[in-house]
């Protein structure tokens, strides 16, 4: 019910005018004290009786001709009459409601009644589409943990096992002068075809077209009010244009594969998803992008992680690379050319990702408890390798691999 209340708190606030529960504004106590709002909203007169179906807030409040008519889905109605009659010992009243109810699709799906989902494709467009958030947290949080948990066998990668800012600062710098000269010093390789080129990119194109979809949430009020937050909103308001079309990266990468004489459909389609263009590979880093963001206080040392590793991966290597090779069969090169510039590891988005994870650390680094400290690093580190897919993930329909946090 708290989840319910918070999801609808930031668009609810301001229409209940003077309207008081235990002679608290209703607004204000819905906004800052969710969980005190719900003990006082059980014990109002809204929910008075044993009869779920007979109580006000169902039959007058969010009936046909209430105030709040489809305010709440169907689904969230029957969780609401759930927990309205919970602690109550009235079976036979929760017989009754689910008899009676719309046919809807269970609030928290069991595994049974899932597992033979096996369809990357499927669950990339229900992302894009579908508004069973229940569904969808517990799909995702089943994604999220599996991928993860496969990541983290490779831990062994760590550039260091206890962190230190110095450290950190001194592997960014490093890793950055290495990308730069992977490219001046010729040791990336450059013999791709026409055919090749084009090929690459809209593989790719699940993935760019949804470019900081691992951030996505943080263009929400609550996650912006601390300096990671603002970091992550910044970055994020970066990759989709800052509200101008013509500076919208995914945009201008669809831009760029209609310049290679294709036309992608909406990628909110079915079309997008079930196109020949790409292949079932092409959708698992989108997936897990969208999944993970979904949880952002949850798994947040880890999407740090991986912000860094989406930030840094191409300035100065990949990025240049992707120049010559766009330039030399006459594409336009602007996405890339962007990219190297604004994620420069000076003061763009590499920068500032890098900057993110030492105010995480450093606020929640702790001298006396080395052991959590190392944990939380490998959690960020764990995320910053979460970019390269991990083997078979998409068994995780078929065994659930918990992450342990």
């Amino acid at each position: 019910m708290e989840k319910i209340v918070v999801g609808k708190s930031s668009m609810a606030y301001g229409y209940h005018n003077k309207k008081m529960i235990n002679r608290c504004p209703l607004d204000e106590l819905m906004k800052k004290d969710p969980q005190k709002f719900v003990f006082h909203l059980k014990n109002s007169s809204w929910f008075k009786g044993e009869n779920a179906n007979k109580m006000p807030f169902f039959s007058k409040l969010t009936s046909f001709e209430g105030p709040m008519y489809k305010v709440f889905t169907k689904n969230e109605l029957l969780l609401i009459k759930k927990w309205a009659i919970s602690e109550r010992g009235k079976d036979n009243d929760l017989e009754d409601i689910i008899i009676n109810s719309f046919p809807v699709m269970d609030i928290l799906p069991h595994s049974h009644e899932y597992d033979d989902e096996k369809d990357i494709r499927k669950f990339f467009h229900q992302l894009m589409t579908c508004d069973d958030h229940y569904y969808l947290d517990w799909k995702c949080e089943k994604f999220v943990n599996d991928w993860l948990y496969k990541t983290r066998k490779k831990i062994n990668k760590i550039p260091f096992k206890n962190y230190e800012e110095t450290l950190l600062d001194e592997w960014f710098l490093e890793r950055a002068k290495m990308q730069i000269e992977d490219y001046s010093q010729g040791r990336m390789v450059f013999n791709k075809s026409r055919e090749d080129v084009i090929s690459e990119a809209l593989h790719l194109a699940p993935m760019v077209l949804l470019d900081g979809a691992w951030i996505n949430h943080y263009s929400h009020h609550n996650l912006i009010n601390d300096d990671i937050g603002k970091i992550l909103f910044e970055i994020y308001a970066d990759e989709i244009g800052n509200g101008y079309i013509e500076k919208n990266h995914p945009l201008i990468y669809r831009n760029l594969i209609s310049e290679m004489g294709i036309e992608l459909p909406d990628i909110a389609s079915a079309a997008f998803s079930e196109s020949e263009h790409f292949d079932d590979d092409d959708f698992q880093v989108p997936v897990f992008w969208l999944s993970i963001s979904r949880f952002p206080k949850r798994f947040l040392p880890e999407t740090l992680g991986l912000n860094l590793a989406m930030e840094l991966s191409g300035v100065g290597g990949a990025y240049n690379q992707a120049r010559d090779e766009l330039k030399q069969y006459g594409f336009n090169t602007l996405f890339v050319d962007l990219h190297n510039s604004i994620d420069n590891a000076a003061s763009g988005h590499s920068a500032d990702a890098l900057n993110a994870i030492k105010i995480y650390m450093n606020k929640h680094a702790n001298k006396s408890n080395p052991k959590l400290t190392r944990l939380l690093w490998e959690r960020v580190w764990t995320g910053y390798l979460s970019l390269s897919p991990p083997k078979k993930t998409l068994s995780f329909f078929l065994i659930s691999n918990n992450y342990d946090i």
